[in-house]
């Protein structure tokens, strides 16, 4: 049960999820209901099917930069709402990789490139997809078994099944940051490709850095997920190494 809570944290900020995607954070939701009606008010006001907010939900990663300036008026929006109701519960909005893609840095960085990643996000995308494969059915699967898995439904068993998906999803995801990085090189040049690759990595970072200070790192990861190893060894995202 333990380690099924675990990876609810872990995928929460830091697996990522399509722009299409309803935002329904799989850990504050639950947490939510049990708080007072004025969070679950703030959830439903940012809630966005046309948007994710999470950047590190996000592997439309074009339109989710060309798009910074919304998605940093809901965060900003949805952190003091959420404030305001209660100041103890542990805010998503505050999260280190929320208020990352928030700075002046990453704001005016991304400027020069904004248009043409806002013309071409469809298309930078697709290639990825193509060469990658769509993540939402991996997704559904991995939503289907952790609840399962906390219903105590033969969980030892369901638990290998889902380190299995959540490593096809892990892979995916590499896939996707990858041919993303050499399709906004291809796309909008080489100037948009190397702050993508500066961007993502704060991300990635930050979320590292969120979960080290709750959790050592033998309890985020086991042996059965070698491919979302990136959440503490950054490099491995774009197949660096120390």
């Amino acid at each position: 049960m333990k380690l099924a809570i675990d990876f609810l944290i872990f995928s929460a900020f830091l697996i990522f999820q399509s722009a299409e995607t309803r935002f329904s954070p799989i850990v504050l939701e639950p947490l939510a209901r049990y708080q007072s009606p004025c969070i679950i008010q703030c959830l439903d006001t940012v809630i966005d099917p046309e948007m994710e907010i999470r950047p590190s939900r996000s592997v439309s990663y074009a339109y989710y930069l060309s798009h910074l300036n919304d998605i940093c008026n809901v965060i900003s929006y949805g952190k003091d709402c959420i404030d305001e109701c209660d100041p103890r519960f542990r805010n998503p909005f505050a999260a280190t990789p929320m208020t990352v893609v928030c700075t002046d840095e990453i704001m005016s960085g991304v400027k020069p490139y904004k248009q043409c990643l806002e013309d071409k996000h469809a298309s930078i995308k697709q290639v990825c997809v193509d060469s990658c494969g769509e993540i939402n059915l991996l997704r559904n699967k991995v939503e289907e078994l952790n609840t399962a898995v906390l219903q105590n439904a033969n969980a030892s068993v369901i638990q290998g099944e889902l380190n299995n998906v959540r490593n096809s999803e892990c892979k995916t995801i590499k896939c996707m940051a990858r041919c993303s990085l050499k399709e906004f090189t291809n796309q909008c040049g080489a100037k948009a490709s190397k702050f993508f690759k500066y961007y993502f990595k704060k991300v990635l970072d930050a979320g590292k850095e969120d979960l080290l200070r709750f959790r050592k790192p033998e309890e985020i990861l086991n042996q059965g997920l070698d491919e979302c190893s990136y959440a503490l060894n950054t490099e491995q995202m774009f197949g660096e190494k120390k």
